[in-house]
């Protein structure tokens, strides 16, 4: 197969760089880190397509179909930095559940759900209870196209600790799933819902004007 036209405005691809991108899953062409296509695929931005994201339909579960970027069954992700490549890490903020829990919250604005770890809700037992979701979805993984069956939810104070000052309405309802790196993540529901926006310069979250 031909190899892709130069990209305009691109530099050429290191080795270092290559074995970065080849490492994170990621495309030669457009330079994205677990981009879901290669270089020579359609989806790829840079070939004139979209990346484009499905999800199937269940026969057993009737619900609204949600997606998050950081679902997985993997070993946590490990960011590399190198001269040629420097990848952004995740904004992850201390936050306090009941009144009692300390734990982390991930703020990913490409998640259209609220999710708790099924692991920190297994340590904590009597404070934190799920009950069947009103609303059972298929939560979408957009790193690895699996589908996650969510059933359970469960009803919380949240608040974030310092050094972060925005406040929060409570109660936050967060959906029960298997996270693998994160105890909770706070997604668009959860932005919109408490008027907040992401600082990506501060790397906080902050009151909408």
């Amino acid at each position: 197969m031909p190899a892709s036209p130069p990209v305009k405005g691109l530099e050429p691809l290191t080795d270092a760089a290559r074995d970065f991108l080849r490492k994170h899953e990621g495309c030669f062409r457009c330079r994205r880190t677990y981009a879901g296509h290669t270089q020579f695929d359609p989806e790829c931005p840079l070939n004139g397509g979209a990346t484009k994201v499905t999800v199937k339909n269940s026969g057993l579960v009737k619900g609204v179909k949600q997606e998050t970027n950081f679902v997985s069954e993997a070993e946590e992700y490990q960011y590399d930095q190198s001269e040629e490549c420097y990848v952004i890490p995740p904004i992850i903020l201390p936050i306090q559940l009941d009144d009692q829990i300390s734990a982390q919250g991930l703020v990913d604005c490409g998640s259209s759900s609220d999710l708790i770890s099924e692991k920190i809700v297994n340590r904590n037992p009597s404070s934190l209870r799920p009950r069947p979701t009103s609303s059972p979805a298929l939560l979408h993984n957009a790193l690895s196209h699996k589908t996650v069956r969510i059933s359970k939810e469960l009803s919380t104070k949240l608040q974030f600790l310092p050094p972060v000052e925005a406040k929060i309405k409570s109660p936050t309802v967060l959906k029960v799933a298997p996270l693998a790196s994160h105890d909770v993540i706070l997604g668009m529901p959860f932005l919109e819902r408490n008027n907040l926006l992401i600082d990506p310069v501060a790397r906080t979250v902050i009151p909408a004007p």
